[in-house]
C-alpha cells in the first residue's frame, strides 16, 4: 500500500515492548539539538527504524506529515499522534517552528509491532511553511487544539483509511497529541480504543496550575469526555 502524495523511506529493524522507550527518550529531550534540519533528520531515522514510508497528506487547512506501515489492510490501524513539539523557546518566546526535538510519539510508533501503524505529526511540524500557508504561531500556542486542527486531522485519517482499505482505528496520543486524539474521537464512530501518554486532557486546569496563559482558541478535550465513555481507554501518567 502506498499513498500517491509525497513519498520517502522504508526499512530496518524491530524492537521490544514500545513502553520501554518512554523514560529514556524523555531524558533525551534536554540534550536534543534545536536545528530544524537535525529535527527532520531525527524523524527520518526513526521512520527507517520502524520500516515506515512517508507522505505529506492534505486535510482541510493543513498538510500533515505522515509516516506509515500497512501490512495487513483487514486489521485495525493504530495511529500515533505527536505532542506539541517545540512550541516555546522560553516561557515568553514563541518558537518559529514547532517541529519536535524529540518526537516521542514517533519513537513509540517505530517500536510498535502491530500490522498497521501510522504516525501523524501535528500541523506545521516537518512540512515546509511554503507548502503549509495556513501555518502561523497561534497553531502551536493558543490555537493548538482549534476546530480547524481537529478537522484537518480527521480528514487525514479518512484519507488514510480509504487508501489502506481499513475500517477501524486505535488512537495513541502523546502530550498535546492526547488532546487531539480525544477531540478527534468525539466526532467519529470508527474508534476502537484510545491510549494516551502524559496526556494534556484538561488544558484549562493544567494552565491554571502552571500559571500560564489559557489556550483561548482551543477546544477543551475535558468537555467531550461524556461522549467517549463507551470507548475503552488507558491514560498513562507519571512524575
Amino acid at each position: 500500500m502506498s499513498f500517491s502524495f509525497l513519498q520517502i523511506g522504508t526499512t530496518v529493524k524491530s524492537i521490544k515492548s514500545y513502553f520501554a522507550v518512554i523514560v529514556p527518550t524523555l531524558l533525551l529531550v534536554g540534550c536534543s539539538t534545536t536545528s530544524i534540519d537535525s529535527r527532520v533528520e531525527t524523524a527520518k531515522n526513526l521512520a527507517l527504524s520502524g520500516q515506515f514510508q512517508s507522505a505529506n497528506v492534505k486535510g482541510g487547512d493543513f498538510v500533515l506529515r505522515v509516516y506509515y506501515r500497512i501490512t495487513e489492510p483487514k486489521k485495525p490501524l493504530r495511529v500515533y499522534i505527536e505532542g506539541d513539539g517545540l512550541s516555546w523557546l522560553t516561557r515568553r518566546t514563541i518558537s518559529p517552528n514547532p517541529t519536535p526535538k524529540n518526537p516521542l510519539a514517533l519513537r513509540l510508533a517505530a517500536l510498535d509491532r502491530s500490522a498497521n501503524v501510522v504516525y501523524l505529526a501535528r500541523p506545521c511540524q516537518y512540512v515546509a511553511f511554503g507548502d503549509n500557508p495556513s501555518c502561523n504561531s497561534s497553531y502551536w500556542t493558543s490555537h493548538r487544539f482549534a476546530k480547524e486542527i481537529i478537522t484537518s486531522t480527521s480528514i487525514v485519517l479518512d484519507e488514510i483509511k480509504k487508501v489502506a482499505k481499513i475500517e477501524n482505528l486505535s488512537l495513541v496520543g502523546f502530550s498535546g497529541g492526547a488532546a487531539v486524539a480525544v477531540l478527534v474521537a468525539a466526532s467519529r464512530s470508527d474508534i476502537l480504543d484510545i491510549r494516551t501518554v502524559a496526556g494534556n486532557l484538561d488544558h484549562v486546569v493544567l494552565n491554571k496550575s502552571k500559571r500560564v496563559s489559557q489556550l483561548t482558541g482551543s477546544l477543551d478535550p475535558a468537555a467531550v469526555a461524556p461522549a467517549l465513555s463507551h470507548i475503552p481507554q488507558i491514560h498513562f501518567v507519571g512524575t
